[in-house]
């Protein structure tokens, strides 16, 4: 197999290391990145995705790609709308001649849920926030293409150098602590994108990554405040969020992984918060 990685992002560099050896050039964005990875051994292009001719140029030197996984935020730029890269991307698949499916790293965020409630891939997707928007016409452009799509709806990534012991260690965190939050260990994103590349036969068009345990944010970032170096947290209320523009705070819902771990017959590493703190290399109480 032949794979694409549209992004070197903190989920998906490591995949390279994962895929079989040779088999997979990952795109960056900035020389710097490009140098670094270069001289790691790894296949790696500098592309922007806004622009048309590098796109087109890209994908008609890799046709043999079978596997395309874009990770690549929708990003408003001077050179077109959010959404742009991914018109770009599918306005040159056809010099794929040999594609065969395509992954988008999507949000939960797309369902727009502020009450509480549970959501699952039926759920109606109803975004607030203009990124949340936009990844969700992301998600419609590839699945009005006519290969097959899964986009992975992905609650908030959390691991080493990420997430709340992270943030917080820093001073950086501010907390809505009336409302539920999700997550996924990136161990278990990295490991759920592998399994779904190796999946035989088709997947859904949207699988939600998350663990298998909503759980109210205060009782999160307590947890991490009694085992590790981390707080104190500063609490908000949810107009104070709005008011900041921390728009992502103002998200609360309970996301169902059910289709995802039956899809996949999958395990996760880290089922809840409680497992995956101890993997984030905080230096305990």
């Amino acid at each position: 197999m032949k794979y694409i990685i549209l992004g070197a992002g903190y989920s998906l560099l490591p995949l390279t290391s994962r895929l079989e050896a040779g088999s997979t050039v990952i795109t960056v964005n900035t020389p710097e990145k490009l140098n670094v990875l270069k001289r790691q051994g790894i296949k790696v292009k500098l592309l922007n995705l806004a622009d048309q001719v590098a796109v087109q140029d890209f994908f008609a030197s890799n046709p043999d790609a079978e596997i395309l996984i874009d990770g690549v935020p929708p990003i408003k730029s001077s050179a077109g709308p959010a959404t742009s890269g991914v018109q770009n991307v599918i306005s040159y698949l056809p010099l794929l001649s040999s594609l065969k499916k395509i992954f988008y790293l999507s949000s939960t965020g797309v369902y727009g849920v502020r009450d509480g409630s549970w959501v699952d891939e039926k759920s109606p997707a109803r975004p607030i926030e203009e990124k949340a928007k936009a990844r969700l016409k992301c998600e419609l452009m590839y699945q009005d293409t006519p290969y097959e799509v899964t986009c992975f709806r992905i609650s908030g990534i959390y691991g080493p150098q990420r997430g709340p012991g992270k943030n917080s260690a820093e001073s950086k965190m501010k907390l809505v602590k009336d409302r539920w939050s999700n997550r996924i260990h990136v161990e278990d994103l990295r490991e759920i994108i592998v399994r779904s590349i190796k999946h035989k036969g088709s997947l859904p068009p949207i699988l939600n990554v998350s663990d298998n345990q909503p759980t109210p944010a205060k009782e999160v970032f307590e947890f991490f405040a009694s085992k590790f170096e981390v707080g104190p947290f500063d609490y908000i209320t949810f107009q104070e969020a709005l008011s900041l523009g921390l728009t992502s705070h103002m998200q609360n819902q309970r996301v169902c992984n059910k289709l995802l771990l039956e899809s996949l017959n999958l395990e996760l590493i880290y089922p809840s918060y409680k497992e995956g703190a101890f993997a984030c290399n905080l230096a305990l109480k």
